[in-house]
């Protein structure tokens, strides 16, 4: 949202169901999004482009994560389980 005038700024679609969790790459250039159904997208954010889509297969992902180096995403859902995958460039 663009903080003087309130519009929004970028839109995001893509997901299927509802969004459990968001996170911004430590260099602000990624987004990262979580369903309840495991999907997990990542996103440019300056063209608003879906980078990738993969299935977790965790459901309701309430936290999602970027490791500080930008290198790792991390996931925790229901049922206790952790995921962690690696992004490359």
């Amino acid at each position: 949202m663009d903080i003087e005038s309130g519009q929004v700024v970028r839109d995001f679609e893509g997901h299927r169901s509802f969004v459990d969790g968001l996170a911004m790459s430590p260099d602000g250039a990624l987004l990262a999004s979580s369903d309840s159904e495991g999907v997990i997208n990542l996103w440019d954010v300056e063209s608003g482009r879906e980078i990738c889509s993969l299935n977790s297969h965790i459901k309701y992902q309430f936290f999602i994560a970027f490791s500080p180096d930008g290198t790792l995403i991390a996931v925790g859902g229901a049922g206790g389980t952790i995921g962690v995958w690696g992004i490359h460039p």
